[in-house]
C-alpha cells in the first residue's frame, strides 16, 4: 500500500510540473531582447555583423519563422533553441518593427 502511495503522490507531482511548463507564456519581447537584440538593436535597426534592418524587412512571418529557425548568412539558427511556437511568436513580433 505504501509503495501504491508513493506512486500516486509521484504521478502527481510530475503531472502538475508538466502541465505548469506547458502552460509557461511565451514572451516573445523577452525572446528578441534575449536572442536577437545583441546584432539587430532595439528597434531592429542596428545591423552588427551583417544583421538585417528589420525595419526595411519585406518578408512574412512565414519567412521570418523559416530564418530564425534555419539562420541566413552569419546568424545562428534557433531550431534546437527556441520551441516552434517560441519562433513563431517571435517571427509575429519582429513584424512590428516594419516600416
Amino acid at each position: 500500500m505504501l509503495l501504491k502511495s508513493l506512486f500516486v503522490s509521484f504521478f502527481l507531482c510530475f503531472s502538475i510540473s508538466y502541465q505548469n511548463s506547458e502552460i509557461k507564456k511565451i514572451e516573445p519581447e523577452k525572446l528578441y531582447k534575449n536572442n536577437c537584440r545583441l546584432c539587430h538593436g532595439s528597434k531592429g535597426k542596428l545591423g552588427i555583423g551583417g544583421a538585417s534592418d528589420l525595419s526595411k524587412s519585406k518578408l512574412n512571418i512565414s519567412q521570418t519563422f523559416n530564418i530564425i529557425s534555419k539562420g541566413q548568412g552569419t546568424m545562428t539558427g534557433f531550431e534546437n533553441i527556441l520551441t516552434p511556437k517560441e519562433i513563431k511568436a517571435l517571427a509575429k513580433y519582429i513584424q512590428q518593427f516594419k516600416k
